[in-house]
């Protein structure tokens, strides 16, 4: 793909892979993702959970109850699967699912974030009612009365040193070490008090996606006491090197790698906190930078790293909400900091770019000035009627590559000899008789 002075650049289509119903799915607005410990992923929709095992997709459909009211899904250390619903939390079973309510007379709590501690405890919020823990098949309940910030709990999160870690709306974290509950804030260095997630690297290091940056929280608690030091958490932002400072979620990898997930697409750095100290190492994939990233949706796991190193994402596209992200083959390819295509050839003939593309979606005709200047540019004159009817008719059977098609999943020949074809009355193909998605009316 040639580019405005920034050379050549290449769309490595199968480590940008967007799943979606051409790919087999029913749905495109993915609200999570989990992995089981056959490497299975479970994919959170709206309507259905799915499950894929690289090959094949099962989906379980869900009562009418329960559409569009799960909005949290996680795999605990025993290979549980759990959702967080409108009703409470559940414990998936292909067979039958148990249900802890969370019903107070006629009122019913969202789960909202779930995970799970050492011991084998369930911990998980309930939006508005604070932090509830399951042990022996028994709801323990924490609120603001027990010491907490608040009662809205944005994330969860159990460090290596067995400490818990709550994230809020508005309300900053809260670390709940032993019995002692300590909560911290925008003066304690804190980024934002929106805190969307919470993860921690090799070196004991807990960072924070807030709502104004990365918050890095780097004390060594079992030394002393945490407000010895007056600000415990250093905030990085845009002017450190950040794409956005609107972070919704973040992935640390076993090499320190981290990924930042925000409004905008995700950020990477590839050697931890010392990216920082040079911004030009910090990568950011996104729309502007030539990757079909629009952005990372709030909710837990949307980011989410599987066992072989991959990153799926779930985005806000409503063509394609769920990404398949091969980071560890994309990371030695630098993205380009803005794309400018300046013109195209098929079979060795120029083409109007503008032209082509507003016959497709331009069903009045109108002249737009953008095609007067192509026009100029590209052939140095301006098109009659009949050379622009000409014209039209000519390629008019090619679908140019956009962001917009690289959303749809369009892949594409860029090599010169040729653009792909616009696609008629053709849902989903399958090169292997086993990828095919089979019919499923299960129901949760």
């Amino acid at each position: 793909m040639g580019t405005y002075g920034q050379g050549v650049f290449k769309y490595y289509s199968q480590n940008i892979i967007s799943f979606d119903v051409k790919t087999g799915f029913n749905e495109t607005k993915t609200r999570g993702i989990a992995e089981d410990n056959e490497k299975g992923l479970w994919f959170l929709y709206l309507n259905e959970l799915c499950y894929y095992d690289g090959l094949k997709i099962i989906s379980y459909t869900f009562t009418d109850e329960y559409k569009d009211n799960i909005h949290s899904i996680y795999i605990d250390k025993k290979n549980n699967l759990w959702l967080g619903s409108i009703y409470g939390l559940i414990k998936f079973n292909k067979e039958k699912s148990i249900l802890y309510s969370l019903k107070q007379g006629k009122e019913y709590f969202m789960v909202y974030y779930i995970f799970d501690d050492d011991k084998g405890n369930i911990l998980f919020s309930a939006w508005g009612q604070g932090l509830f823990i399951l042990k022996n098949d028994k709801v323990i309940n924490f609120t603001t009365t027990e010491g907490l910030a608040s009662n809205q709990i944005r994330s969860i999160f159990a460090d290596s040193k067995k400490n818990i870690w709550l994230g809020y709306e508005g309300a900053g974290v809260s670390l709940i070490r032993e019995s002692q509950i300590i909560n911290f804030s925008k003066d304690h260095g804190l980024g934002d008090e929106t805190v969307f997630d919470i993860d921690e690297d090799s070196q004991g290091n807990i960072y924070f996606a807030t709502t104004n940056g990365l918050s890095v929280f780097n004390v060594d608690i079992t030394k002393g006491s945490i407000h010895n030091k007056v600000l415990p958490f250093t905030n990085y932002t845009t002017k450190n090197g950040l794409a956005n400072n609107y972070n919704t979620n973040i992935s640390c990898t076993a090499s320190d790698t981290i990924i930042i997930g925000t409004s905008t697409g995700i950020s990477v750095l590839s050697h931890g906190l010392n990216d920082f100290s040079k911004n030009k190492n910090i990568k950011h994939y996104n729309l502007t930078t030539g990757f079909p990233i629009k952005n990372v949706v709030i909710g837990q796991n949307t980011l989410f790293k599987d066992k072989k190193g991959v990153i799926w994402i779930c985005t806000g596209s409503e063509k394609s909400g769920l990404l398949r992200f091969n980071y560890p083959f994309l990371s030695n390819i630098s993205p380009i900091s803005e794309l400018h295509i300046k013109q195209i050839f098929l079979n060795g003939e120029k083409i109007s770019w503008t032209n082509l593309n507003s016959f497709n979606k331009n069903k009045e005709n109108i002249y737009f000035t953008s095609q007067i200047i192509e026009e100029l540019n590209v052939f140095g004159n301006l098109f009659s009627e009949e050379e622009k009817r000409s014209h039209l008719n000519k390629f008019k059977g090619c679908l140019l590559y956009t962001s917009d098609a690289a959303d749809e999943r369009s892949s594409v020949d860029l090599g010169g000899r040729r653009i792909i074809k616009k696609k008629k009355n053709i849902d989903h193909v399958s090169t292997n008789e086993s990828e095919k998605k089979p019919q499923s009316n299960k129901q949760i």
